[in-house]
């Protein structure tokens, strides 16, 4: 008698090579290319911050060596073709890449914008208590930002925010990126300023 045997599916989950290319397709999507390489690892750790978050500060700090890791080198995602190189620290998807699914893009830009400390705080009713760092985690900025990226990033997120379906999270989230460029303009006018190393 043969007894059958059935092969359980194994959910496998994206690899670290997988999550920084969506994070690259997410920036693609909106407008933002070709993209630094430090914008793209703020996006990545914002998309994945548990295989991008620096060890012990994961919520808190990216791991840029482990993202350039998966970039660059004989392994990384330019030798393989899957991200183009353009120039120093400049980076952008292959043609044939772009645009293969930028819904999908914009979705997840939503949902990060909608999980962030900025919209808990506002939905809280407690829109005063949204501190500076907060702000650049919305915009998905560090506080160390230069100045010529800036507006690049902030303009990016205009950019989904409109994109987003229509509806009560769009509008939401515009008003908070409104409340926020407001608030915060003395801020952001210190870091427009900045020049780089």
């Amino acid at each position: 008698m043969m007894i059958g045997t059935k092969s359980a599916r194994v959910h496998r989950s994206p690899s670290c090579a997988e999550l920084l290319l969506e994070a690259a397709s997410q920036l693609s999507a909106s407008g933002d290319e070709p993209f630094s390489a430090e914008r793209l690892i703020v996006a990545a750790w914002q998309h994945a911050p548990k295989a991008f978050g620096l060890r012990g500060y994961q919520d808190q700090h990216p791991d840029s060596n482990r993202i350039i890791a998966e970039l660059v080198g004989q392994k990384g995602l330019v030798a393989k073709g899957r991200l183009e190189r353009v120039a120093a620290k400049l980076y952008r998807l292959p043609q044939a890449a772009k645009h293969a699914n930028p819904r999908r893009a914009v979705d997840c830009e939503g949902k990060r914008l909608l999980g962030s400390r900025a919209v808990q705080k506002w939905e809280a009713g407690q829109k005063q208590e949204i501190n500076f760092i907060a702000a650049c985690d919305f915009w998905g900025i560090t506080e160390d930002l230069c100045g010529d990226a800036l507006q690049p990033t902030l303009d990016q997120v205009t950019r989904f925010i409109v994109a987003l379906p229509d509806g009560g999270d769009r509008k939401q989230i515009e008003a908070i990126h409104e409340y926020l460029q407001e608030r915060f303009a003395r801020h952001l006018a210190l870091l427009r300023k900045r020049k780089g190393a």
